[in-house]
């Protein structure tokens, strides 16, 4: 069985995707990584290195080196947070983390500075000897900075999320009670039925009678009801199989998947081959409908129109 913060973290990874750092952020800690290899203790000696062509081409493999870690670390990250994420799996994830994020990182960065330095430019192993004792521990300590930031980023991410779900939850419970109570105000103590329905008169939710209502049609832009004496149509919220529960039997009757009819409104109706049938509305009522009833409903529509009096032709 999947846990709740399985889920909801299942969810996070769904709709939610982590960026980290964006490329301006990374070329500007590139730049300044790239500045600190090649600054005065460096292993390079590079007397005004200013005028120095020796410093922009240690510069320039240093940034690119740089923006190719950052650039790996934060993949690294993505997948494992796909595959691993930190919340249902925190020990192996930091494993995980401390070997990829940490020791592969740096392995990564060495064979690069070994092959762009110590063979490219042909510094030789006691370049290579120099580089690790100078900032081996400098560069270790910024990445494992740079993975606190990655998990920091994470969980506020994931707490921003998670706060957000809940207070959509909490709104839609509050809206659902909200409904229950307003179905419950339309019953009444003296009958089991429905006497009114809330419909929305433009952004206005307002009571409409139900026994002035002609029909209730349902389409799959919206659902709307078409009062007797004005014929004004007006948009409701329960589906038509919720809302024939509430209704009087004798009164209305679901003849379709896309109507509800009152008993005033129909005139008629004669069947069709293959057992179906049509309903014939009162003159002026919905003009241009067709109203077709399946076979599977056909003999339910015609014991109700049998009860209120209506010929089958």
């Amino acid at each position: 069985m999947i846990k709740h913060y399985e889920k909801l973290t299942l969810l996070f990874q769904q709709q939610h995707k982590l960026r980290y750092f964006p490329v301006y952020a990374q070329v500007i800690l590139s730049i300044l990584v790239s500045h600190y290899l090649c600054g005065p203790n460096s292993f390079f000696s590079m007397e005004g290195k200013w005028d120095n062509k020796t410093y922009w081409i240690v510069f320039g493999f240093s940034f690119l080196i740089a923006m190719f870690i950052f650039t790996l670390a934060q993949w690294m990250n993505k997948r494992l947070d796909k595959g691993t994420p930190w919340l249902p799996h925190f020990c192996k994830r930091m494993s995980l983390q401390v070997w990829y994020g940490v020791v592969g990182i740096m392995i990564c960065e060495l064979i690069l500075m070994y092959l762009i330095f110590g063979v490219g430019l042909s510094q030789g192993w006691s370049w290579m000897w120099n580089y690790m004792k100078a900032y081996l521990i400098p560069v270790t300590i910024f990445v494992i900075i740079m993975n606190l930031i990655y998990l920091s980023w994470y969980m506020w991410s994931f707490a921003f999320f998670a706060s957000k779900q809940v207070v959509d939850v909490s709104r839609e419970i509050d809206s659902l009670l909200e409904q229950l109570s307003d179905q419950m105000k339309m019953l009444s103590n003296d009958s089991p039925f429905l006497l009114s329905l809330k419909v929305m008169d433009g952004y206005k939710a307002i009571p409409l009678a139900v026994n002035d209502i002609a029909f209730f049609r349902s389409d799959k832009n919206a659902r709307y009801c078409v009062q007797l004496s004005t014929s004004n149509q007006f948009k409701f919220m329960p589906t038509l199989d919720e809302l024939i529960r509430f209704l009087d039997d004798e009164e209305f009757c679901k003849v379709s998947r896309s109507y509800i009819l009152h008993r005033s409104v129909v005139d008629g109706a004669e069947m069709l081959p293959n057992r179906k049938m049509r309903i014939i509305l009162k003159e002026g009522v919905a003009p241009g409908e067709e109203i077709l009833v399946s076979r599977e409903s056909a003999d339910q529509v015609k014991k109700w129109l049998e009860w209120i009096g209506i010929a089958i032709r």
